[in-house]
């Protein structure tokens, strides 16, 4: 059911009518219709009927959604046209054009440990959507608020499992450029339990460019983005490669383990300063117990000041957590842990970015995240 979607020319006017001020019409007008271009070639009738808001982020809002047809679960991201009223030409170009690359990133990416899309397109209200898996888990961000520090092959586990999402996408010439707690998620999948899923590459940055594509493709927006309490020091001057990544995953490493940050700064500013000057203090003064010496070197050498001196990608970091003389953790683990914690984690919940500094997702340019209202379809 349902009516058909609006000719593109339809789309891009009433974009025009809910987001401009009238002096900045037609610009912006040309603004929306190069944006949304590769969207509205993949335009179709909406197939997803939303049920519940289950979070949000810079990007616009996330739903709860079942597809009208297959009955199938999915997390609908979307940016609804009204959101776009109050921001500038640019914000808008930028905002829509980091939406589309998270669909084409993701989309692209076929590593068990990544998030997966189903589809992605402008709905019947003008909204831009794409829908993805709908995951049964927690982020780490909640995990470690939760339930506290991580024991050491229980963090191999999941750093060992985020190698694999990173390796596939570093392959591609892409840097996720926004690894934190909040963005991992450990899931329940099937009879699975602890499956890891790296989420949100909407800061992603394309380092090497793909067939038919001149220049390499950035998504990021003023001079920094990401997330201070984990990004690496020469991303605060807009340098990033793979090497990049790894730090953030040493920084999430240092979280699971020790449940704390690296650098506990009272200000953004303070926080980026220490990652960029301060010395990384030993594990063994930061934990009640002696850290696993194995692990430990791993994650100072991850948290490297300069990224020649960290693992070269993620498969050497793999193969080093491989080597470590330590228990595996092994489905039994997982199993008993769920068994005891997961009746207090909901089901069928994507991530909830945090809203605190720490892993706030840092871009000058982009303002408040829109609210969720009620609505039925996508």
């Amino acid at each position: 059911g349902g009516q058909p979607a609006p000719s593109p020319g339809h789309a891009t006017l009433w974009f025009s009518a809910a987001t401009l001020a009238a002096g900045a019409a037609v610009y912006t007008s040309a603004v929306l219709q190069r944006a949304f271009t590769g969207i509205l070639q993949a335009r179709r009738r909406s197939a997803y009927e939303l049920i519940q808001p289950i979070g949000g982020g810079a990007m616009g809002e996330v739903w709860m959604a079942r597809h009208a047809r297959l009955a199938r679960y999915a997390a609908v991201k979307r940016i609804r046209p009204d959101a776009l009223a109050d921001r500038s030409p640019h914000a808008i170009e930028a905002l829509t054009r980091r939406f589309q690359v998270e669909a084409r990133i993701t989309a692209g990416l076929r590593s068990i440990h990544t998030v997966e899309l189903y589809d992605h397109g402008i709905a019947e209200d003008g909204a831009l959507y794409f829908a993805m898996e709908l995951l049964d888990g927690i982020d780490l961000q909640d995990l470690v608020e939760r339930f506290g520090p991580q024991p050491p092959a229980r963090v191999v586990h999941v750093i060992r499992s985020a190698c694999d999402s990173l390796a596939e996408a570093h392959e591609q010439g892409l840097v996720h450029h926004d690894i934190k707690p909040s963005n991992l998620m450990v899931c329940r999948m099937g009879v699975q339990r602890d499956v890891l899923k790296v989420l949100d590459f909407g800061t992603a940055r394309i380092t090497r460019p793909s067939a038919g594509e001149t220049t390499p493709t950035d998504s990021r927006v003023g001079p920094f983005i990401g997330t201070p309490a984990y990004a690496a020091p020469e991303t605060h001057h807009g340098e990033a490669d793979a090497r990049s990544d790894l730090y953030a995953l040493g920084c999430v490493a240092w979280w699971l383990y020790a449940g704390t940050r690296v650098f506990d700064r009272a200000t953004i500013e303070d926080e980026m300063r220490a990652h960029r000057d301060d010395p990384v203090p030993p594990l063994d003064q930061v934990l009640s117990t002696p850290p696993h010496p194995g692990l430990a070197a791993i994650i100072h050498r991850l948290l490297a000041k300069d990224p020649a001196a960290r693992f070269p990608s993620a498969a050497s970091l793999a193969d080093a957590l491989d080597a470590l003389d330590l228990a595996a953790w092994r489905a039994r683990d997982a199993e008993a842990w769920w068994t005891a914690a997961g009746p207090g984690i909901p089901t069928r919940r994507t991530h909830l970015p945090s809203q605190n500094t720490a892993s706030r997702t840092w871009d000058p340019s982009m303002a408040a995240d829109p609210s969720p209202d009620a609505a039925d379809r996508v």
